[in-house]
């Protein structure tokens, strides 16, 4: 018998008590141990006695193995699918397109010779042929050869495509277009280029700072105006002595001509001059 005490929650099977003798047989939880007495609270766990527990010996019961709950089968890598998917069912065999993707990507599909789509469970179908386009893909007219880029697919899996100058998105078929330029691949470039784009960023902020300051010596007279400009605007807070005194000399000669500009005009209109 071993010595080693079991821990709370393993499952047993009563084979003997006394007591009571309608716990004979019935599995129980184990729940705490006793170091004194070397007992186990049993609590039982048919419905019936539900509540009620047995203080066993170790040798008043079994340890039930539990088997193993079977190991999911690999369900191998997760669908996608995609507007304009053509897709077959996986037990009916009947082809179909995708039509819309809900939020846990299973497909709204529209099966050859039926009108409306279903919304269905993806597990119930299989890719056949990815769609040509989607959205974000750069395309160009077959015969007019304009670039643009597709906006929405609409249940055929045609596209909706905005061509490069137009205002409005117009809905085309998509024998009319190839695909130049794939979204996922933009999307990829974009991102792997992010770094070079920062580094490019900042060599023109340093050509931008660069330029600036080489620039600032002929730009010190405009500075120097601009701070006159600043100083006849500013008050006396802050100013020197000199500076007050200056004002106010330019105060007393203006008043002076100002004074002039009066005697003059009233000895005029006397005749006195």
């Amino acid at each position: 018998m071993s010595s080693e005490v079991l821990k709370e929650g393993t499952t047993v099977r009563i084979l003997s008590y006394e007591s009571r003798p309608e716990f004979d047989g019935k599995e129980a939880e184990i729940g705490n141990f006793s170091e004194k007495d070397k007992t186990y609270e049993c609590w039982l766990t048919d419905d019936a006695l539900e509540g009620t527990y047995a203080l066993c010996a170790r040798d008043q019961f079994e340890v039930v193995e539990k088997e193993e709950p079977a190991a999911k089968e690999d369900a191998g890598p997760m669908k996608t699918f995609a507007v304009g998917d053509r897709v077959k069912g996986t037990d009916s065999g009947k082809l179909g397109t995708v039509t819309a993707v809900d939020g846990d990507g299973d497909p709204k599909v529209k099966l050859d010779g039926e009108d409306d789509a279903v919304q269905r469970f993806g597990k119930e179908f299989e890719v056949v042929e990815k769609a040509l386009f989607a959205v974000g893909d750069k395309v160009r007219g077959k015969d007019s050869g304009k670039l643009g880029t597709v906006t929405a697919l609409d249940e055929d899996g045609d596209p909706k495509v905005k061509l490069d100058g137009e205002d409005e998105a117009l809905q085309r078929f998509g024998k009319e277009f190839e695909v130049v330029t794939k979204a996922a691949d933009r999307t990829s470039r974009s991102r792997s280029g992010s770094s070079d784009d920062k580094k490019k960023k900042g060599k023109k902020k340093k050509k931008k700072r660069s330029s600036s300051s080489s620039s600032s010596s002929s730009s010190k007279g405009k500075r120097s105006n601009s701070g006159d400009r600043h100083k006849k605007r500013g008050g006396g807070f802050g100013r020197s002595t000199l500076e007050k005194l200056d004002d106010e000399k330019k105060r007393q000669r203006k008043f002076q001509k100002q004074k002039g500009v009066g005697q003059d005009a009233a000895l005029r209109l006397l005749g006195l001059r």
